[in-house]
């Protein structure tokens, strides 16, 4: 190989699955300088994403795969062209936090003791913590491997309960690719925290909440308060802000609350839920909904029993919207599905009551098969597809049932995303 030309090198090296050409910069310094190039990068980028775009629905939906990355916390990640699996054993994590030390991992953590978090991700970096209740911060890329802590959390002005704090990560993309050319960006990040005021009623008008907001450019938190102008006041529950499009999205009983942190970090305004949640009982619009991304697009899941339907006997009643900015929000589907036409059971966590709705969970959204989701049941992790109508085990069993778990839907951008440049010199 030494024989060959920087550019047939770089040529082959593009084609090849990311984490497998990363393997060649150990053969000798000039591989590991070619591999750095910025021509190896705009061509593996390129070839990668049309290869994604040439996939079919089918392979969209086989294409994924389920991490265990702490004690509670599944991640789905979708990198065909990462070759982050083992081909031996698919059921083996291809990623996990423990590079950042005993704390985050997810073997040796006290099954009965605190648990590592993902409290925000985007465009392939996690906001994480050690524990449910503490507040430090670390911010990494669990492909590279680069991590970073963030400087101690500052008094939050007008605070409330903290540990009832919304909380949420933004990145701006590393990379962006049109016409196969790409183009590199000088990306940012923010990580956020809303709090709600002192004696907090929904009653209340003109709601000041206190913020916190880090900012990756001067390596720094800056606290503020945060307005909001509506009637009534939303309720904030300790939420994980999903983001989209640069924006943070927290649920809220009748809306979602949307923050800005890069262009309008001083005021968060909603966005009501669709109108035909808003007729279901408040309790469970919040337990019943998961709010997340697929396809490029904002979407919420809402579903719930019923115990007697239209077929006449209790079955399951399951919807989806997405957000069009401009017409507000689209309903994709609205499935019933009668629990007398499954002969095994149904996959879905939660239960029912005669003439009672009660809401059911969706844990995430497949990031690129629109008509996918992940549900829940007892220890296994099931698929369905709501196209077809049809249920599916993912073959993904979580061995710490009863314990209630969740799953972060990860899509991994074609080359991952380093920790933007920093003041100093902060990164592992």
């Amino acid at each position: 190989m030494e024989d060959l030309s920087n550019d047939l090198l770089i040529e082959t090296w593009s084609r090849l699955p990311w984490k497998m050409a990363a393997r060649c910069k150990s053969i000798s310094k000039r591989f590991s300088a070619l591999f750095s190039q910025r021509d190896f990068i705009e061509r593996s980028i390129v070839h990668h994403h049309t290869l994604f775009e040439n996939m079919n629905e089918e392979e969209h939906e086989k294409q994924y795969h389920l991490n265990r990355v702490a004690r509670r916390v599944l991640m789905l990640t979708f990198c065909p062209t990462l070759h982050l699996c083992n081909p031996q054993n698919q059921n083996q994590n291809q990623l996990s936090l423990s590079f950042m030390g005993l704390e985050f991992d997810q073997e040796l953590t006290d099954p009965f003791g605190p648990y590592a978090c993902i409290v925000g991700f985007s465009n392939g970096l996690l906001l994480c913590k050690r524990s449910k209740l503490e507040r430090d911060y670390f911010v990494c890329n669990p492909v590279t491997k680069e991590w970073v802590q963030l400087p101690p959390l500052p008094p939050l002005p007008q605070h409330g309960e903290t540990r009832r704090a919304c909380e949420g990560f933004v990145c701006e993309p590393y990379y962006s690719v049109e016409e196969n050319r790409v183009s590199f960006n000088r990306h940012r990040f923010r990580a956020v925290l809303l709090v709600s005021p002192p004696n907090f009623d929904v009653t209340m008008t003109k709601v000041k909440f206190g913020a916190a907001i880090f900012s990756s450019e001067t390596w720094e938190w800056k606290t503020k308060l945060v307005s909001w102008d509506e009637r009534f006041a939303p309720v904030l529950y300790g939420d994980v802000g999903v983001e989209y499009e640069g924006r943070l999205f927290f649920r809220e009983k009748l809306s979602l609350v949307v923050y800005d942190p890069f262009v309008e970090d001083d005021v968060c305004y909603p966005i009501r839920y669709p109108s035909g949640l808003l007729a279901r009982r408040g309790f469970a619009i919040r337990r019943g909904i998961h709010v997340g991304v697929s396809c490029g697009a904002l979407r919420i899941f809402h579903g719930f029993f019923v115990g007697f339907g239209p077929a006449g006997c209790a079955g399951v009643v399951l919807t989806l919207w997405e957000l069009e900015e401009e017409c507000g929000w689209r309903l994709l589907y609205d499935t019933y599905l009668p629990l007398k036409e499954y002969d095994g059971p149904i996959p879905i966590g939660g239960f029912y009551f005669a003439n009672v709705d009660y809401p059911i969970t969706v844990l995430a959204f497949h990031p690129h098969h629109g008509d996918v989701v992940f549900f829940p049941y007892i220890d296994q992790v099931y698929v369905f597809n709501f196209k077809t109508d049809t249920f599916g085990p993912s073959g993904y069993r979580v061995d710490q049932f009863p314990v209630p778990f969740e799953i972060i839907s990860f899509p991994l951008p074609f080359c991952p995303t380093p920790l933007p440049s920093m003041p100093f010199n902060h990164i592992h």
